[in-house]
């Protein structure tokens, strides 16, 4: 049985899976991440510099868009996911976008429903003779993330149980892949929770050590996709804050390193679309941030910045003023 301590963790996870992750305030460094560090160190790995990976990615990655044919409508919803889970597998395979964001999702609401009944059994179990423990509120650095119930998790479970009766354990194993395979189609939903993700996220990496390599091979193309679809969540996700370790400490640092050139131009990006007091914010940190560049870096970081600002975004930056919710799970 899980004690107290394990039972928070266990129920910070759960957050983390079923319903948003506020990643801004959960820093972890885990010796998986250290292996992708190792892997990437290697000579021949990883060869192209940091400041410059996002520029090779756009070069490397496949567009989002899919030449799959969609000649044939996808089930309707809602179905239970035990039904439509192997047509949807065939047909994202084959390059159907929206196949391959359907069953990401659904398999996505199962797994969560499979976490949220382990732990509701669990917090019975252990608080059953407890009165005071009606709730539990995970905090983090005097910060409540999440206050949660166990009214609220058996609501979760009553709402969903019908869409993921059936569903086997090897479907909902398979999260990882789909949720990368829904990222690299174009869901851009899925792709911020791929790229923002942790490996203690990624449920059953042990058993499979081939993500954390599929990981850093893909998140560059990853990011430089959204970057150029003006994606925000994915600026916010890269830009490392000094005075923090949510960044230093994640699986996307493992990729793209502690890189002053980068750090300058996504806050100088964000910056261009930020108004009010983000922007007063944001001027301090460019201002910081420029202090480690060269003339010649800071022009052509400067550069880069309004070119993609212009090009792919011209948008205001403020709706990640106060960090952003990923993976979440979408309604219907």
């Amino acid at each position: 049985m899980l004690t107290p301590r394990r039972l928070v963790l266990a129920l910070l996870g759960l957050v983390a899976l079923s319903c948003t992750v506020w990643y801004v305030r959960d820093p972890r460094l885990h010796a998986a991440t250290a292996t992708a560090a190792t892997s990437a160190s290697q000579p021949g790995a990883g060869a192209t510099q940091p400041a410059s990976r996002l520029r090779h990615a756009a070069n490397t990655h496949a567009s989002h868009e899919s030449a799959g044919a969609k000649s044939v409508a996808l089930p309707e919803a809602p179905e239970p996911l035990a039904k439509v889970y192997d047509v949807l597998k065939s047909r994202a395979d084959s390059g159907d976008v929206d196949a391959a964001t359907r069953l990401f999702h659904e398999v996505h609401r199962c797994v969560a429903l499979r976490q949220t009944r382990r732990l509701l059994a669990e917090f019975h179990a252990m608080f059953a003779d407890n009165p005071a423990a009606s709730s539990i509120g995970i905090v983090r650095g005097g910060q409540r993330l999440q206050f949660l119930q166990p009214h609220e998790m058996a609501d979760y479970v009553q709402a969903n149980a019908a869409r993921c009766d059936g569903a086997t354990d090897e479907q909902l194993d398979s999260f990882t892949p789909l949720l990368l395979q829904a990222a690299q189609r174009g869901d851009i939903q899925a792709l911020d929770c791929y790229v923002g993700t942790d490996f203690d996220g990624m449920e059953g990496v042990l058993d499979h050590p081939e993500w954390i390599g599929q990981y850093r091979d893909a998140v560059p193309g990853l990011v430089e996709s959204a970057l150029q679809r003006g994606d925000w969540v994915i600026v916010d996700l890269l830009r490392r804050d000094p005075y923090s370790e949510v960044y230093d400490s994640s699986a996307r640092a493992q990729v793209f390193g502690n890189d002053p050139v980068m750090d300058y131009r996504l806050l100088r990006l964000e910056q261009l679309g930020a108004t009010d007091e983000f922007a007063e914010w944001l001027a301090a940190k460019v201002a910081g941030a420029a202090k480690a560049l060269s003339p010649a870096q800071l022009a052509a970081a400067q550069e880069w910045a309004t070119d993609y600002y212009s090009r792919y975004f011209n948008s205001a930056s403020n709706e990640v003023a106060h960090g952003t919710d990923i993976c979440q799970i979408t309604d219907d």
